[in-house]
């Protein structure tokens, strides 16, 4: 899609547009849906968070697979992933990864993550981190940033 950096910034130029046309009650209201919106958002969001509950931050071992996994069905939507393991990978280095009560497993998949160098590369790492620490996310709206020295 060539145009792909540029519809976001279409799509709210087009309904900012549509906005300003409206009349200041419907705006009032629009702003009144919109706030009221974001509390609804944030304290669903905080009451039900998977992370926020004791002990979930922590995967060193402290919970099982069947645990954690039951946890998820709760929080989230049945179509939110597809499910082809019931382990939870807790880390992994090179082509091994561990689950959350420590069993090790060979990583046969390949996935896009680890395809040619393996999980946790220090290479890999050591450029997610230098980059981290320079920027960690733009939109295609604003310039490229240069590239770091190879």
């Amino acid at each position: 899609m060539p145009f792909y950096p540029v519809m976001p910034a279409l799509g709210f130029i087009a309904a900012l547009f549509v906005f300003m046309g409206l009349d200041i009650q419907a705006k009032l209201y629009a702003g009144a849906w919109f706030v009221l919106g974001l509390v609804i958002y944030f304290a669903y969001g905080m009451s039900h968070s998977f992370l926020a509950k004791k002990g979930d931050t922590d995967h060193g071992g402290e919970k099982s697979n069947q645990q954690m996994l039951a946890a998820e069905e709760e929080a989230f939507s049945s179509a939110a992933r597809i499910k082809y393991y019931d382990i939870v990978i807790d880390k992994g280095r090179g082509a091994i990864i561990t689950d959350v009560e420590g069993h090790d497993y060979i990583d046969l998949l390949a996935s896009a993550s680890s395809t040619n160098t393996g999980h946790a590369h220090p290479k890999v790492v050591k450029a997610i981190a230098d980059q981290a620490a320079r920027l960690i996310q733009y939109t295609p709206l604003t310039l490229r940033t240069p590239r770091p020295p190879a």
